[in-house]
């Protein structure tokens, strides 16, 4: 935060009074909405910020290209693109897992972590300062002319010609000075909340540096080379350790990149000073040590931290070095404000401690001098006798003994839990105590309202006021960065965030946090809250419910219908019941109520009750209300899955949340399934897709199962043609490419869509899916069948020849080989059809009977087969091959004794007729002696009687001829007459059979 924003805060506080809003409102970024990975920026100042803040903690790699810089995320979410608002960026393109920044000219970025958030910052320049001062409000007027482009993030600064240039150091430095050995130097530990939380009356004594002790090295050193000798400081700021070089000279970092020490480091380069971050153990800290080249660098073990002297009641403070040399501004990077640097010559030149005073805090550093300034006028300056903190103030620096905290109303007896620390009493207490520690934390210094924003915290969360609470300690965080480490504000704030509709996963599991009874209840809130109603949150749930009985009842009206509904809702109804009786005026818990009547299987009671909740004021109840009244009904029969769903349909957008609203999509979609509403069920799934993009896989699976129950059920055959179609083409993302058995049924139903213009396409896109085998030549089958109906007989060959497979099963090879025939035969190579299945045997000479003629018969083709073979040989005049198929044909179907059947008599008519043309007397003899007397009078018998009746001379056969003509002139109303009987399962004779 910068210093202007600092004393807008400030400001605002000091005018607070009883207002809780201005307390939290409070805070450094504007918030910009987006559906996967939030995204905020802020301006400080002269830099602009931006942060991206994602479910869990990311890895990241970034690239510089001129202006354009390119971030990419493991593992990959989708990032929206917003309009920047901020200084140095001039556009920003989102992606899946991966941003671009188009940066301002001049504009500089510097990329950091901090848990789950990555944080962009960019710069447009800063003037060189001799002394490290904090920011002014407004820039001088001239300040951008004199101000020279800053120097881009460098992750490796080996192509660059290093800046060399005169220092202008303040104290001469012997080289032995300089090169005081590395085990000599005393580390300085990270920073803690105890440290930088320090608040002791201050003293007038001066703040002197740590004497240098012998510590054991962990890894290093490491040499940052310098062609001139520049002054450094070192120290910790969260798990990063920041080494800051008072030079414009940008170092070689190549030599550096295998090192264990600098893993993943990056630089920072600024006009008048070089920054090197990189992450470094808890365990550890920092020795630097000056040599002939540059810095040597090594990781030690960290030592006790230091008390430090208490501060003097001065206009200043002092900090003696025997080496200092420069000031510098830098960048916090935990919370984006000011850090006021001093750099050192030599080794063990330190303030190895945490202090604070009014309006600043003195952050522990391993090398140098490093001040959070609190305050607009507030300067570090460099000195031959060291450093102090000075201000412009005509009254200087405000140091003197820090006021006492203004007693507070009587507190109640607390509650002490594993997780949070409640005030007790009732309502109007609790408020009233609220307001009297508000008035505290608005006169305390920012760096040491640590306590009292905690105490205020704690009077908002035993009001139920999550989202004012978690305002308080974020405020608490951005003032006093140390309290990040405060293990009691941790634990308050995941308690704040689920009471807020925030909670995240990894709240509950943070450092400091016990698991127990207590933590598990509202770790199973918190996921109740976000939608996951599992048994592990229920149990948690349930076993918290006597420690919950004992919060103050603010808290318990709060949440106390969320636990009662979530328990009754998910199975726990002894609990649940056992909530709801508690308190049995609270008509808040009226509607876990009625769902205990449901489960004790008094329905009407409970309709009787959500019918009378449905007319309440309270929206939510009445929506929820309303959903249970119908599926009441449908589940007592008075209403169908079709009414059941216009039901729930009419009454969707009666009430809202995202969670709601998603599952009676669904169950809306469930119940158009049922009821044979294909189309709307599917389109109601398609639309929660769209608005449900967090729920995209949940919402895939359902629409997958609904897919491949549509595919098995009789309703979807009784889907018009055109309403079939739609469904399956917007819908075929949901294929299961690769699934023999789906796609073979998907086929079937495409096949008996007589659409075959619409399911040519979508067959030819199964089959692409499939690999070549059996599946894939039954799918060609089918796909030629549809050519075949739709008048493509060249398509329908190539779909066989295009599935063509080898050891097919003898079904699929034969169906194969007549769909191959009937292309053939209508793309007009009637010749090649017939020959395509098969060659039929003629009947050996002098065979006694057609029945038992045993070469008469194709072992290899069915009947089907034949006849399919017969009527292409019928239909084309290839007699010879007509009446072979025939004659192997009817020796299959037609009984040797016996009455015959219809569509028996028919195939007898073809096979004379057949024979006829062949002039083949010999079989139609044998079919008179044989079948004469057992055909019937009818038309067909007939025929059959006269074609296979030999031919008589004289008076005879003129009569006979005679008696033949007037057959064939009444044949055609014959053949009428018996078309309109139906025939069995035999193949009936094609039109031309009969001559």
């Amino acid at each position: 935060m910068t210093i202007a924003a600092n004393r807008m805060l400030r400001h605002a506080r000091l005018g607070l009074g009883l207002s809780l809003a201005v307390l939290i409102a409070a805070q450094p970024f504007i918030a910009t909405a987006d559906p996967a990975v939030g995204i905020r920026q802020g301006r400080h100042g002269d830099m602009g910020r931006l942060v991206f803040e994602f479910s869990a903690r990311e890895t990241y790699q970034s690239h510089l290209d001129g202006g354009t810089l390119t971030i990419e995320f493991t593992p990959a979410e989708p990032i929206g693109s917003v309009t920047p608002h901020i200084p140095g960026v001039e556009a920003m393109q989102g992606g899946s897992g991966i941003v671009r920044l188009q940066l301002a000219p001049g504009a500089t970025p510097r990329i950091y972590q901090l848990g789950n958030r990555v944080v962009v910052d960019t710069s447009l320049g800063t003037a060189a300062m001799p002394a490290a001062k904090a920011r002014p409000a407004e820039l001088p007027k001239d300040a951008a002319k004199r101000a020279a482009p800053i120097p881009a993030v460098i992750p490796n600064a080996a192509a660059l010609l290093p800046a060399a240039g005169p220092k202008p150091a303040l104290q001469a430095v012997s080289p032995a000075a300089r090169m005081a050995p590395a085990a000599q130097i005393a580390p300085t530990p990270p920073v803690t909340a105890a440290a930088a939380n320090d608040i002791s009356p201050v003293v007038s004594t001066p703040v002197v540096s740590t004497p240098v002790t012998s510590t054991p090295v962990t890894s290093g050193p490491e040499t940052i080379d310098f062609a001139t000798e520049p002054g450094a400081a070192a120290f910790r700021r969260g798990d990063q350790a920041i080494i800051v070089f008072d030079t414009s000279e940008i170092p070689d970092l190549t030599a550096l990149q295998s090192s264990p020490l600098f893993a993943g480091a990056t630089m920072l380069s600024l006009q008048n000073a070089q920054v090197i971050s990189f992450a470094l153990p808890a365990a550890d800290s920092l020795a630097l040590t000056p040599v002939s080249s540059g810095w040597q660098v090594a990781a030690v073990a960290a030592a006790a931290p230091a008390s430090g002297p208490p501060l003097t009641a001065a206009p200043a403070v002092e900090f003696p070095m025997q080496s200092a040399n420069q000031s510098i501004v830098i960048t916090d990077p935990l919370t984006g404000g000011d850090l006021l640097v001093g750099t050192v010559m030599q080794a063990g030149d330190a303030a190895k401690f945490g202090k604070s005073g009014p309006g600043f805090a003195v952050l522990p550093a391993w090398l140098g001098v490093v001040v959070v300034p609190q305050a607009d006028d507030l300067a570090l300056n460099a000195s031959l006798k060291g450093f102090e903190l000075v201000s412009d103030s005509p009254d200087g620096l405000p140091l003197g003994v820090v006021p006492p905290a203004p007693v507070i109303a009587a507190a109640a007896p607390a509650i002490s839990g594993q997780i949070i620390t409640l005030p007790h009493g009732g309502t109007a207490d609790l408020w009233n105590r609220m307001v009297a520690d508000q008035r505290a934390v608005a006169i305390l210094p920012p760096l040491v309202r640590i306590g009292a924003q905690i105490t205020l915290a704690q009077d908002m969360l035993a009001l139920g006021m999550g989202p004012e609470a978690n305002g308080v300690l974020d405020t608490a965080v951005l003032e006093n960065p140390a309290a990040q480490y405060n293990t009691q504000l941790t634990k308050m704030r995941a308690v704040a965030n689920v009471l807020a509709h925030r909670s995240q996963p990894g709240d509950f599991t943070a450092p400091g946090i016990v698991p127990g009874t207590e933590t598990s209840f509202w770790q199973s809130l918190g996921a109740v809250d976000q939608g996951h109603t599992g048994a592990a949150a229920m149990a948690g749930l349930a076993a918290g419910l006597e420690l919950f009985e004992t919060y103050p009842e603010a808290l318990r009206d709060r949440v106390a219908a969320e636990i009662a509904e979530a328990l009754a809702d998910n199975g726990q109804m002894p609990a649940a019941k056992l909530l709801v009786d508690s308190d049995p005026a609270d008509r808040g818990l009226d509607l876990a109520r009625a769902k205990i009547l449901e489960d004790q299987r008094q329905p009407k009671a409970a309709l009787a009750a959500y019918q009378a909740l449905a007319l309440g004021e309270d929206d939510r109840v009445a929506g929820i209300a309303e959903d249970r009244a119908v599926e009441l009904r449908h589940a007592a029969g008075q209403l169908t899955d079709a009414k059941a769903a216009d039901a729930l349909d009419a009454q969707l957008f009666d009430w809202r949340t995202p969670q709601h609203e998603r599952h009676l999509r669904l169950r809306i979609a469930e119940l158009r399934a049922d009821s044979g509403q294909w189309v709307q069920a599917f389109g109601m799934l398609q639309s929660a897709h769209a608005l449900f993009p967090g729920h995209r896989e949940e919402i895939d699976g359902t629409r997958a199962a609904m897919f491949l129950k549509m595919l098995k059920s009789t309703s979807f055959a009784k889907l018009s043609p055109f309403e079939a179609v739609a469904v399956l083409q917007q819908n075929q993302d949901l294929i299961p490419l690769g699934n023999t058995e789906v796609i073979s049924l998907l086929a079937q139903r495409l096949g008996s869509l007589n659409l075959p213009g619409t399911a040519a396409p979508i067959l030819s896109h199964l089959i692409q899916s499939v690999p070549q085998g059996t599946a894939q030549a039954r799918l060609g089958a089918t796909l030629a069948q549809v050519d075949l109906d739709a008048g493509s007989p060249v398509a329908a060959l190539a779909d066989l020849t295009q599935t063509q497979a080898d050891n097919l099963p003898a079904d699929l090879a034969e169906q194969r080989s007549m769909l191959a025939a009937k292309a053939q035969a209508a793309a007009g190579n009637a010749i090649a059809a017939v020959n395509t299945l098969g060659g039929i045997p003629p009947a050996p000479a002098g065979a006694p009977q057609l029945a038992t003629a045993p070469g008469l018969s194709n072992p290899g083709l069915s009947n089907p087969a034949l006849d399919t073979q017969a009527q292409i040989a019928e239909q084309s005049g290839q007699w010879p091959q007509a009446e072979q198929a025939l004659s192997a044909l009817v020796s299959q179907s037609v009984p040797g004794s016996g009455p015959i059947d219809r569509d028996q008599e028919n195939l007898l008519l073809r096979l004379a007729t057949a024979a006829s043309h062949n002039n083949d007397a010999a079989m139609l003899a044998s079919l008179s002696s044989q079948y004469g007397s057992r055909v019937s009078a009818d038309a067909a018998g007939q025929v059959f009687q006269t074609l296979t009746t030999p031919a008589l001379t004289g008076d005879q056969g003129l009569t006979q001829a005679l008696h033949e003509i007037a057959t064939l002139q009444a044949l055609p109303a014959m053949v009428d007459e018996a078309a309109k009987i139906p025939t069995g399962s035999a193949p009936a004779p094609s039109a031309n059979t009969v001559h």
